[in-house]
């Protein structure tokens, strides 16, 4: 059994890659303990799924090398994030940082198109995602007991949740995101991370390039 899902990430070696994965690994942490430091920066182009086989596997990648063969599709990432609501208003309702991420509509169209290819074609379910934000704080903790779930209310509707913001904006301020490249992604998680703080564990399976 192979639990994957794929990602749309900047490339590791671009700046807006090195500013997102200090924030996560560093910045973030000193703040809350938040479930988007339990993944590397990222789109989500799918959720997880799953598959049962190396043969079912094999036929994933080939659907994705034919749909990825030659795209300059580029997506393009705000440097400017935003904190949203994710529950409807209340006195305590749960926030999220993220940093808003357009994806070209052909791009978009042709990762939901090729989900839906391989679910008609074997016996896997992949959600297809909105591709339109990369996480940098956020709560989905279902381990979480009560009190854990209450003191992430708590801060994140505080003055604290702000100020991450801030220091967000101003590490984004000084990067150079002329050079900002991107790939698609295929994982293989390895190790689920369940308590609040665990992260999350990861196989690079295949990369393609946007170019």
């Amino acid at each position: 059994m192979h639990e994957l899902i794929v990602y749309l990430e900047p490339n590791r070696t671009c700046a807006l890659r090195h500013c997102l994965d200090q924030f996560l690994l560093e910045t973030a942490p000193r703040f809350y303990l938040s479930t988007a430091i339990k993944y590397p920066p990222h789109v989500s182009v799918t959720g997880f799924f799953k598959v049962n086989s190396q043969l079912e596997l094999n036929s994933i990648l080939a659907a994705y090398d034919g749909a990825l063969t030659s795209t300059n599709d580029f997506p393009t990432a705000s440097l400017t994030p935003l904190l949203v609501p994710t529950t409807p208003p209340t006195a305590l309702s749960s926030k999220h940082l993220l940093l808003p991420v357009t994806v070209p509509a052909c791009l978009h169209d042709r990762l939901t198109q090729c989900a839906y290819d391989i679910n008609k074609a074997m016996s896997v379910h992949i959600r297809p995602k909105r591709m339109d934000h990369i996480s940098l704080a956020y709560w989905d903790e279902p381990q979480a007991t009560p009190l854990e779930t209450d003191a992430w209310l708590a801060w994140c509707n505080g003055p604290e949740m702000e100020t991450m913001k801030q220091e967000m904006m101003h590490q984004l301020g000084s990067i150079d995101d002329s050079d900002t490249s991107w790939a698609i992604v295929l994982y293989e998680r390895i190790h689920q991370g369940t308590a609040v703080g665990e992260k999350h564990q990861f196989q690079e399976l295949s990369r393609w390039l946007i170019s």
